[in-house]
This record gives C-alpha cells, sequence and structure tokens, in this order.
C-alpha cells in the first residue's frame, strides 16, 4: 500500500452496486485498506469478465488488469482500495454487494497527467 493514502473510517456500510453488461466504471468508497480482488468481487465471481485499473504514476506500464481465467502470475491487479477507481466488465447485468467501513477522510497522491481515483 502506497504510504501516502490516509484513510479514517468510523461506521460500518454495505453497498451494492448495479452493473449491467460491458464496462462499468466503479469505486469501493466502503474498502479500508487493500483487499484482494477476487474476495471483493465474490459475489459477482460468475458474472465477471475482468477488471482495469490505471495506474497514472507508472508511466511505463499504467494498466493493470484482473482475468479470473487468466493464470495468476498474468493478473496484476491483485487488490483493491478506496482511492482508486475501475472499470469492471460484467458478462450480463449483475448486483455487487462490497460491505466494509465508510471512511470519514482520504488523501489520495495524484500524479501528472491522467489518474482513475475514487
Amino acid at each position: 500500500m502506497n504510504g501516502n493514502k490516509v484513510v479514517a473510517a468510523n461506521f460500518a456500510y454495505s453497498l451494492r452496486v448495479a452493473l449491467k453488461a460491458g464496462y462499468n466504471l466503479v469505486s469501493f468508497p466502503t474498502v479500508v485498506g487493500e483487499i484482494p480482488i477476487a474476495d471483493l468481487l465474490s459475489s459477482i465471481s460468475n458474472d465477471l469478465k475482468s477488471v482495469h485499473a490505471y495506474e497514472g504514476c507508472d508511466a511505463i506500464d499504467p494498466w493493470r488488469i484482473y482475468d479470473p481465467e487468466l493464470p495468476p502470475a498474468a493478473n496484476d491487479l491483485q487488490y483493491v482500495d478506496s482511492a482508486k477507481g475501475f472499470w469492471v466488465e460484467a458478462k450480463k447485468d449483475a448486483e455487487l454487494t462490497v460491505g466494509g467501513f465508510f471512511p470519514t477522510s482520504l488523501s489520495i497522491p495524484l500524479c501528472v497527467g491522467w489518474n482513475l481515483i475514487s
């Protein structure tokens, strides 16, 4: 986890996200810390095609991917946190349920150029 992110959370929250077939731009504000992506998306595991994230500070290879059909070593998106935005590609309409704690504050460092944040 990047040491520059500051998160304070004080109350539990459950979030339901309606996903449409295809790409959906989402964030997970109830996630505190880094959560394994497969765990977070377990409620839609049968309906998930892929997840993409953009790391603007990585000038060489900014795009990250999680594809449950690829070997684990081919996935360079392993964790989800409340600071990032994600493109979730669903095979069909689905509802994603995410629980956690809603942050009362969040500090996200930005890089020059594009940033995909929550």
